[in-house]
């Protein structure tokens, strides 16, 4: 997509801001990270790549188990544990739960825990409890 690209733009001058943008865009539909490592440190900009996943610890840790609590009480703790060593607790009222349900992808769909918004509010990962 980029070479056919750049070689149709001929001599149009282009800006390297919106080359990059391109490149970055590229990289997004290749599954690549996004991030250039050799380009300076720029403050203002906050480069998220959405190839990052979160992780999440399951206890019990045997997802079969976890599940069979999770569906046996319906609840669960979610303790969210961020870069700085903070950690919140929340509650995890998982009525809706049935044995054909996801439990990582259900987490995962969750808004604060969605690619982007993790990163964004400063999330290192998860642990999940089943009561």
């Amino acid at each position: 997509m980029l070479a056919p690209t750049l070689g149709a733009a001929g001599d149009v001058a282009d800006t390297s801001e919106l080359f990059l943008r391109g490149f970055q865009l590229l990289n997004l539909f290749n599954g690549v990270d996004s991030k250039i490592s050799d380009r300076p440190a720029n403050k203002s900009e906050n480069i998220i790549s959405r190839n990052e996943i979160l992780k999440i610890e399951l206890i019990p840790q045997d997802a079969g188990e976890f599940k069979a609590q999770l569906l046996s009480s319906k609840v669960a703790t979610i303790e969210v544990i961020f870069d700085d060593g903070k950690i919140e607790q929340k509650i995890w009222n998982a009525a809706n739960m049935t044995s054909e349900s996801n439990v990582l992808g259900n987490l995962r769909s969750r808004p604060d825990f969605r690619s982007g918004k993790w990163q964004a509010s400063g999330i290192s990962s998860i642990r999940v409890k089943a009561a």
